[in-house]
């Protein structure tokens, strides 16, 4: 942190929250999603609060284990801190994931490879690209590299599931003297049930 003159008064950690509410449907090879979310952030002594929508769709393709899809992801209110509001970073992104199949191998099934395109609203469209490995059915790692952001690159992570409840974590390598940026994320699934 620094004073109007340029000098160093300290440093502070900022952090976000999100939390939010998911709904999905399959129809045949095809399956829609929607997520309503309350977002606060808090940088330095200012802090603020809003909410966003995601909306996306998915499909899987004759090309057995491709799966393409698209999403709109932040659709929703300003955010304010320090009496300034600030636009939520709106995305539009396209992207796919394949699993390969090769012949019901099971070893090639533990691989998940994806792609996405994003076209955000407050800067240069941005390429993600990763791999997923399978350790064991309820564990996972991640690896992968983020293209056209000033800061971000290389990330790596970890994932634990079961059929009720999956724990994220994720590492996010920054530049420009940035400490690297840690994710961690909680799901609940609730069970469908039919009337």
């Amino acid at each position: 942190e620094l004073d109007r003159v340029g000098e160093v008064l300290g440093t502070f950690q900022p952090y976000d929250l999100v939390g939010g509410v998911s709904w999905g449907r399959m129809f045949g090879s095809v399956m829609i999603g929607i997520t309503g979310k309350a977002i606060y952030e808090r940088i330095d002594a200012y802090s603020g609060t809003t909410w966003a929508v995601d909306l996306g769709i998915a499909h899987d393709t004759q090309i057995d284990g491709l799966r393409l899809g698209a999403a709109l992801q932040n659709l929703g209110g300003d955010i304010t801190l320090n009496e300034q509001a600030t636009a939520l970073p709106r995305t539009a992104r396209v992207g796919a994931l394949w699993n390969p199949r090769f012949d019901g191998a099971r070893w090639a099934q533990r691989f998940h490879f994806n792609a996405d395109f994003l076209a955000p609203n407050d800067g240069d469209a941005r390429l993600h690209g990763g791999l997923e490995v399978e350790i064991e059915r309820r564990f996972v790692i991640r690896g992968g590299y983020r293209a056209g952001y000033d800061t971000w690159g290389e990330t790596f992570g970890a994932g634990f599931r079961n059929d009720l409840l999956a724990v994220d974590y994720a590492w996010q390598g920054n530049a420009n003297d940035f400490d690297p940026t840690h994710r961690i994320s909680l799901r609940f699934n609730f069970p469908h049930t039919t009337p």
